[in-house]
């Protein structure tokens, strides 16, 4: 039999050993978000920078940035910001009923529903976002804060895809995907004309010809509905697995 090995108690030196191993840890785990500052004076707003500060003499403090960082394509994400009085040491500001953010990218618009955020602290607020193209991302924020007009639109980091971390298999391109899917649909459009047209020939046709068999020996316009089911099979398999994605 093997020697039972019994733990003595642990000093307390010990203790604060091992607690401060598992801080050190925790805080390594934990996402570095980049957030950027931006200064609201009157009807302009100023990139303060990451870390960056706001004087008095500006009327808001904004915080911006990803939720968690990198920000990964198809990946739940959110969006971070903040709200501060820069004339009172920045204390943070819990009114902002009358605040909107919206992400925008390639044209589209995709208004957050904004929430308080109780883990970043008062004053933080968050919405949730899943982006599907990798790219630069910007915040829109609008509204009114405290009376002071807010309307500035930020840059967030690059959004990137993950095949750098995708494993075993890489993830599906989404842009890769769509185009697949889009040269599938324009397919399944231009043989289902040709199916049409060869049923509207047939059906005019009263002659009695036997129509010329093809070259895998489908009569008539069987060999384009053949093709036709084979794409629309093949449109159904991208199309869930873009879903699954």
């Amino acid at each position: 039999m093997y020697p039972r090995l019994r733990a003595g108690p642990m000093t307390s030196r010990a203790l604060l050993a091992s607690g401060l191993l598992l801080a050190s840890i925790a805080a390594l785990a934990a996402p570095a978000a980049a957030h950027t500052h931006v200064c609201v004076h009157g009807a302009s707003a100023t990139d303060a920078g990451e870390g960056g500060s706001c004087g008095p003499e500006n009327d808001l403090h904004f915080v911006v940035g990803w939720s968690h960082e990198p920000a990964f394509v198809g990946l739940v994400n959110g969006l971070d910001l903040a709200v501060k009085d820069p004339k009172s040491n920045d204390d943070a500001i819990s009114n902002v009923t009358d605040l909107e953010a919206a992400f925008e990218f390639g044209g589209k618009v995709f208004l957050v529903e904004l929430r308080p955020n109780d883990e970043m602290g008062e004053g933080w607020y968050t919405g949730d976002i899943q982006p599907t193209r990798p790219g630069v991302y910007a915040v829109h924020v609008s509204g009114s804060v405290d009376g002071h007009a807010v309307d500035f639109r930020q840059e967030l980091e690059e959004a990137t895809t993950t095949s750098d971390i995708a494993f075993p298999e890489p993830a599906p391109d989404p842009g890769a995907m769509e185009q697949r899917i889009a040269d599938l649909e324009a397919k399944v459009t231009s043989l289902t004309s040709q199916v049409n047209a060869l049923k509207a020939n047939s059906g005019s046709n009263r002659s009695g010809v036997t129509p010329v068999p093809d070259n895998k020996g489908l009569p008539g316009f069987e060999a384009p509905l053949a093709v036709l089911g084979a794409a629309g099979v093949a449109l159904l398999a991208a199309r869930r697995q873009r879903g699954g994605a």
